[in-house]
């Protein structure tokens, strides 16, 4: 029996997953997408993302992100923009779960 590989969005969300789970300060849990989205507009000076769509890419609900969106999350967590199968991984030091 062979195993079927993830679809390319449920690599996405598990990517995202990961970043949410991992890179935040060490004194707090993970960021809301809400956060998330809030920091992004502010850094970008206007509206760039919602929470909504954040949440959507992070449970696989959504796929297909720009590539503005994808560099706007990667500047988010401090790590490449992810662009297709290459593997997404922080630069910052991701929190050690305790």
């Amino acid at each position: 029996m062979t195993e079927e590989s993830p679809s390319p969005g449920r690599l996405l969300a598990d990517r995202l997953d990961y970043l949410f789970r991992t890179v935040h300060p060490k004194d707090r849990g993970p960021y809301t997408p809400a956060e998330v989205a809030e920091a992004i507009n502010e850094t970008a000076g206007g509206r760039v993302i919602s929470s909504t769509y954040v949440w959507q890419l992070r449970t696989g609900r959504r796929d297909n992100p720009t590539q503005k969106h994808l560099s706007a999350l990667a500047a988010f967590s401090a790590s490449p923009p992810c662009t297709s199968s290459s593997k997404l991984k922080p630069t910052a030091t991701p929190s050690r779960p305790n």
